[in-house]
């Protein structure tokens, strides 16, 4: 009879205990689960805000972290919980994408992103799709939100985000990052006063008769390691585009005056622009010259790209040559025709290594 008893207690022991394992494990998630929804983290509770930046975006994620997670219904108030793996913890996150100025969106739009957050044995796709927007804030039903179930610790947690075939993660814990070829998209933004342009707008001679009223536009000048239809540059290379360099033609490009005789010049045929960096021709030019009229001013600007050391200093030289005719109310002394070239010569300094200290 006693070996009976212990044997039905043994039973009543084991069978406890696997009721108690049962109930502990209801709401448990396995690792690599995930639920959508807006769900708050709790028991071992941590939070930070991470941002990746991409060619033409910046992906901003929301983390939390914790054992034990809730999300309240809206319509019917009703509570639903999860709990982490039993050798894991629970991450929620909530992620958007905005556009930024670090390329044309225009230039980069045929590729998305992916996020992914990954322990040192389990990686869950968030969201293969992330498009940017335009908008500046969100609310709650806008937010792309999810919880994970992950495997390890804090400390094994990193996300990581996928363009164009490259990745490149941070970690949760310390935020130290593996930048890869998106490294020249951290770099540091150029001083305004760092930048030097110097025109020659008018006459090399100063004692010429002439005076110019064109003008050489140097655009915008955007580094970037990625393009659309050129891709990633070669390794430590980047993309340079001198984005919108042209030319500023006014109706009366030039006027000429000797003494009491004077003529008024205009465009005798379409203007041509040259653009160079560190004295390359361009490897590309993205789209024809767009022309654009304000009044009687007409302005020519196209993308151009050129291939260049990662982070050196650069100077572009952008040179407009002008065909010009003598107009009806001018001074048959002055020059029947003459030809002009305003050229803007612009010098940028060289971008700090921002993977200094830092894994690439």
């Amino acid at each position: 009879m006693a070996v009976i008893g212990g044997v039905v207690v043994l039973a009543l022991v084991v069978g406890g205990g696997l009721l108690w394992r049962q109930y502990d494990d209801r709401g448990r998630l396995t690792a690599g689960a995930s639920r959508a929804g807006d769900y708050s983290m709790s028991d071992g509770y941590f939070s930070e805000s991470y941002s990746l930046t991409v060619p033409g975006a910046r992906i901003l994620v929301n983390v939390e972290a914790g054992r034990r997670g809730s999300k309240l219904d809206d319509v019917t108030y009703e509570s639903t919980r999860v709990k982490a793996p039993r050798d894991g913890l629970l991450v929620h996150l909530d992620w958007s994408a905005v556009r930024s100025g670090n390329v044309d969106s225009t230039l980069v739009d045929a590729h998305r992103s992916s996020l992914r957050i990954r322990s040192k044995d389990t990686s869950v796709v968030v969201d293969r799709k992330i498009v940017p927007t335009t908008r500046t804030s969100y609310d709650d039903d806008d937010r792309d939100q999810k919880v994970v179930a992950l495997r390890g610790d804090l400390g094994d947690l990193k996300l990581e985000v996928e363009f164009a075939g490259r990745k490149q993660t941070v970690s949760l814990l310390s935020g130290r990052r593996d930048m890869g070829r998106f490294a020249s998209l951290y770099g540091a933004e150029v001083v305004n006063n760092r930048v030097v342009a110097i025109e020659q707008d008018q006459p090399t001679d100063v004692r010429s008769p002439f005076r110019w009223y064109c003008k050489a536009l140097s655009g915008r000048l955007i580094r970037t390691p990625y393009l659309d239809g050129l891709g990633w540059a070669a390794p430590s290379r980047e993309w340079i585009l001198a984005s919108g360099a042209g030319a500023r033609v006014p109706a009366e490009a030039a006027t000429w005056r000797d003494g009491e005789h004077s003529a008024y010049y205009s465009v005798a045929e379409k203007p041509t622009v040259s653009v160079t960096v560190a004295g390359k021709k361009p490897v590309k030019v993205l789209s024809q010259p767009q022309t654009r009229a304000s009044g009687d001013i007409s302005t020519t600007s196209a993308d151009y790209v050129f291939s260049a050391e990662a982070g050196a200093a650069v100077t572009t030289v952008v040179t407009v040559g002008v065909s010009l005719e003598r107009g009806p109310r001018s001074d048959a002394k002055a020059p029947a025709r003459t030809t002009i070239q305003p050229r803007t010569t612009t010098s940028y300094p060289a971008v700090q290594d921002p993977t200094i200290g830092v894994r690439r």
